[in-house]
Order: structure tokens, then sequence, then C-alpha cells
């Protein structure tokens, strides 16, 4: 059709970068609020939030999010809403742990002590205090909403109106025998950068540890 494979991979970087950043953002801030509280509180809340969390995780979000898709429409608004929707228990998991493990310190029972409402010690020292450890679990999160988006492309439920690297590589595999790089190249696109976002939750992560052994 002559169309230009550098200038689609170009334009389709914009879309998973977008669909990878966003998802990974609300995710990860419906993920940090939900587990913040939950750990926090702990008690009954815990538990309610915990058997919630058990269910969400042992559904196949692949699976949902096409199920999803097909219904409300594959609009790219519709993907990224219904991709951070799926996406966020992880991050809530991470979220609890952590703050279980810090509500029993010294400054927290001292900001109970002084009076502080339990929504700013949430906000104040339990999130803040959490938040490196969420943030490693972003970048992976960016990494597999980009192989999402491309999945669902390839699969022809991603938006129509976009340029995306699935839609190419999904458009050119009738052509594969003859005209390799029309795949080749958004392939090795994706394969790039969720191995770069990997690596760069990699070395944050070991950034932390490094920190917390001179601590």
């Amino acid at each position: 059709m002559g169309y230009d494979v550098f200038t689609m991979v170009v334009y389709g970087t914009r879309t998973s970068l977008k669909v990878g950043v966003v998802v990974a953002l609300l995710s990860s801030v419906i993920g940090v609020a939900v587990g913040g509280i939950s750990g926090y509180l702990g008690g009954a809340v815990d538990k309610i939030i915990c058997e919630f969390l058990n269910v969400s995780m042992m559904i196949p979000t692949f699976f949902l999010i096409v199920l999803a898709i097909s219904i409300y429409g594959s609009s790219i608004d519709h993907m990224i809403l219904i991709m951070a929707l799926t996406n966020w228990p992880g991050s809530a998991r991470l979220m609890r742990g952590q703050a279980i493990a810090i509500r029993e310190k010294s400054y927290i029972k001292n900001a109970e002590v002084l009076g502080e409402s339990k929504a700013k010690i949430i906000l104040t020292h339990i999130i803040p205090n959490c938040i490196f450890t969420v943030i490693v679990n972003l970048t992976m999160t960016v990494s597999a909403a980009i192989l999402s988006e491309a999945g669902l492309s390839f699969l022809g439920l991603g938006d129509p109106n976009v340029v995306s690297w699935g839609k190419i590589i999904s458009s050119g595999r009738r052509y594969l025998p003859n005209c390799w790089w029309i795949c080749a190249f958004p392939g090795f696109a994706i394969i790039l950068t969720s191995l770069s976002f990997h690596l760069i939750g990699d070395g944050i992560n070991m950034a932390i540890n490094a920190k917390a052994g001179e601590l």
C-alpha cells in the first residue's frame, strides 16, 4: 500500500506509551489508596479488602479486558480505563504489605498520640514511606500494559482510529513471507520498550535496597 513503516512505528510509540504510562499511573493511585487504607486500619476493613483482592487476583485479567472491550467498545480511553481497573490489585497488595510493616513504627504511634486523623497519617506518613516499592511495580505495570495493548490490537480489539504497534503487526502478518519488516520493526519496538521499563524497575529496586542497607 506504500505505507512508511518507520513513520507508523513512530506514531505507534505515542499510543503504546500513552496506554502504558496512564494505565500504570491510574492503577497505582487506586492501589496505593486501597492498600494504604487496608494495611493501616486492619481489622474488618482489611479482611474485606483482602478477600476482594484475592478474588481479583484469581480472575484472568487479559480475558476480562477482552470481554469488557467487546461490550463497551474499543476506544483508546475505554481500553485505558478497563486496564487500569483490572491492574490495581497488584499495587494494592504491595502497598498493604508495606503499610502493615510500618504501622507499628514509633513515628506512627507518635502521630496517633498527637491526635492526627487516620486520613492524615495515611497521606503524610504511610504512603510517602511506602511509595518507592510501588514505583518499582509501576514500571512493570507500564511494560505489562504495553504488551496487553499490543495483544488486543493484534486481535483486532484495539482502537481503529489510532496507529499502534500491535495494529501494525496485525496488518502486516499477511505479508510476512515477502515483507517481513512490516511486523519485525514494531515487534522490536515492543520488545525493547518492555525490556527498558523492566530494567528501569530493576535499577530503582537495586537503588532502594542499597539505600536501605546503608541505613
